[in-house]
């Protein structure tokens, strides 16, 4: 059974002991390694030079608290999967959190090895879940630089003319600091000497290690013609070190053959960060090694198209006069035809979906007349079962025997439309349920155009058209609202959540109290496309807040009046009995005294209280109106600074 690969954990909490706890439990797994710091802080420090897989943080924590660190994890690692935990069982905190960009949030439990089993299992669904999805872009972007070196060497170009850029190309893709190619000299069983021949580094500091100096047991990996794929976390102690002395976080080796004979090597170094490749991003990387390998074995065949398109992965054909002169066995893959059938075709373009074949004979027109010599489009196929399939294809116009051909190449794009189509879905689902919202919901790209308005906001501003939408400043155009816009403009620009709740005036809603959020929306790459702008209407609750107001002060004033009344009414029996004690005096009329000094020591306290709830009162009718505390220069804009709160908001409270 294949080894599972370590985890990276970062867990933060000012409690040392639950760090502690629960390195324990998650490093007894044998999957994870835990580092476990006891502030953000600290783990930003520890950030700053070590890599980590996946982040577990406290909420309550001194100085910087777990929303703020997962916001500065979000800014700077922005697919890093991440965990809060916390004490405070709090509706508020977990909206925070996942509004922060959280993936789950958990209270503590008592019994830790309960949840820490919970937690791993989570850890590994997002550290699979981020890794697959970055393996999909990197791998989309490898088959577009395989694509790509397939299109020049059909045209015959030389290998060290375009192999630097083609290397190049697929550095970017891969995220790799340093690709080459390295070539075997007089190479047999007992002899190993190399050279090489085509470099690409990201930094014209970074200089390969020498293949020479590569441990035996990948040499003799190597001429099996088996890759090598290791980093300095999850490859043997030799080899470790032996990556981690040569300055490599991780590598990957992958020979090239030429007409089946081992001819070299495709080498990708990671140097600043540890890159662990998914199978079938380094199964896409051996079709570039494949491609090349072709072309090098091109010269010595007679048709220079064919064999470096007979063991691509990819579909490869060539176009001449309307006719399928070759194709590859991809493309009778793809297509589900034999090799014959395709080229006894006697129209190509049966291939192609009715609706897309006066596009793709667009493309074949303007490639042939050279003003564009290379074109690259997507169009819907149809195999020979009638199946419809999404085709990526890459066009560019040769020479064959003194008349003009097609020479193109096409991937089967269809499971990544598939996904396209199901977010489309989902993207729809999520905007009929806006359309059923009374809530006021707004759309804006990153230049403050409106892209979208539910129905209840098209209501609220009888300015906005749907069919020509605005610019937000056209609908937010009053003095007031100034500051408003200035919001909007610094949540493009630092992406942070903006909300606040104030009472503002709508040209169809008149005065309302709303809560707003401004949310921006960002892509895999943090890059923000477009902000939310939501208004919830909460007049109802602010009425009723104002109405239990109103009943405390009248009750309050009741309260005074009777008050006053039993003070008085208690008073004058008072002195009756001390009257009648010192007329009758007696043996008892010494205590009498002393319980009546009691009793008036008591109305003399309630005196003062009613002094002092007096002055509340009168405090109270000086700062509410109708009921709310309100600051005579209020404005429906926050300041960046300050928080503008609702009129229960405990900054408001005297």
């Amino acid at each position: 059974m294949q080894e599972l690969p370590v985890i990276r954990v970062l867990f933060v909490d000012d409690n040392e002991d639950i760090g502690n706890i629960f390195k324990s439990f998650l490093e007894a797994k044998k999957q994870f390694q835990v580092t476990a710091c006891t502030s953000a802080a600290e783990g930003l420090e520890f950030l700053s030079s070590h890599l980590v897989d996946a982040i577990i943080s406290d909420y309550a924590m001194p100085e910087i608290n777990g929303i703020a660190f997962l916001e500065i994890i979000k800014h700077q690692f922005p697919d890093m999967p991440f965990i809060m935990l916390t004490g405070e069982d709090t509706k508020e905190i977990a909206i925070a959190a996942l509004n922060a960009g959280a993936d789950f949030y958990q209270n503590k439990s008592d019994e830790l090895d309960i949840q820490t089993l919970d937690i791993a299992k989570k850890i590994r669904v997002l550290v699979s879940k981020r890794d697959a999805e970055r393996a999909i872009r990197r791998k989309d972007a490898i088959l577009e630089a395989i694509s790509y070196a397939a299109d020049q060497y059909l045209k015959g170009s030389i290998l060290h003319i375009d192999s630097r850029d083609i290397l190049g190309r697929l550095g970017i893709a891969t995220g790799a600091d340093l690709v080459y190619l390295v070539n075997t000299v007089d190479c047999d069983t007992e002899c190993f000497r190399y050279e090489i021949s085509v470099l690409w580094s990201k930094n014209e500091d970074m200089i390969p290690v020498s293949p020479s100096g590569w441990p035996e047991k990948w040499h003799h990996l190597l001429t099996e013609q088996k890759f090598y794929s290791g980093d300095i976390t999850t490859a043997s102690r030799s080899e470790s070190d032996f990556l981690r002395n040569s300055g490599i976080t991780s590598l990957l080796i992958i020979p090239v053959s030429a007409n089946a004979q081992l001819c070299g090597y495709l080498v990708f170094e990671d140097r600043e960060h540890e890159i662990r490749r998914s199978a079938i991003e380094i199964q896409t990387l051996n079709m570039a090694a494949e491609i090349i390998g072709s072309a090098r074995y091109r010269s010595h065949i007679e048709e220079f198209y064919k064999t470096p398109a007979e063991e691509a992965n990819l579909g490869i054909f060539l176009l001449c006069s309307k006719e399928l002169r070759y194709v590859n066995p991809r493309i009778c893959m793809i297509f589900g035809y034999r090799k014959e059938e395709l080229l006894k075709l006697k129209d190509p373009l049966v291939l192609i979906h009715p609706s897309d074949r006066e596009i793709f004979q667009d493309h074949i027109t303007k490639t042939l007349e050279g003003a564009d010599p290379t074109h690259h489009f997507e169009c819907v196929g149809i195999r020979k079962d009638g199946r419809e399939i999404y085709l990526e294809i890459y066009l560019t116009s040769i020479k064959n025997q003194n008349s003009m051909c097609i020479a193109g190449n096409l991937i089967d794009v269809t499971d990544r439309k598939i996904i396209q189509q199901s977010l489309q879905e989902s993207e729809l689902r999520y905007r009929r349920l806006a359309e059923q919202l009374d809530d006021l919901i707004l759309v804006i790209d990153t230049s403050r155009t409106i892209t979208y308005v539910n129905p209840a906001g098209l209501l609220a501003f009888p300015t906005i058209n749907q069919s020509e939408l605005p610019d937000i400043c056209e609908v937010f155009r009053e003095k007031a609202y100034s500051g408003f816009i200035e919001l909007i403009d610094n949540s493009i620009l630092d992406g942070r959540i903006r909300s606040w709740s104030a009472e503002i005036s709508l040209p169809n809603q008149g005065t309302t109290w709303y809560d707003i959020s401004i949310t921006p929306l960002k892509i895999d790459e943090g890059e923000i496309t477009s902000l939310v702008i939501y208004f919830h209407d909460v007049s109802f609750r602010v009425q009723r807040e104002e109405e239990i107001r109103r009943a405390g002060l009248a009750q309050l004033e009741l309260n005074m009046e009777q008050f006053q009344v039993l003070n008085d009414e208690i008073r004058n029996p008072i002195q009756v009995i001390k009257g009648l004690n010192l007329l009758q005096g007696g043996e008892y009329s010494g205590r009498i005294e002393v319980q009546l000094g009691i009793i008036n020591d008591l109305i003399d306290k309630l005196d003062r209280a009613w002094v002092q709830s007096e002055k509340v009162h009168k405090f109270l009718l000086r700062h509410y109106q109708h009921g709310f505390f309100i600051e005579k220069d209020s404005c429906p804009i926050p300041d960046e600074n300050t928080s503008s709160s609702p009129p229960d908001s405990q900054e408001n409270k005297p």
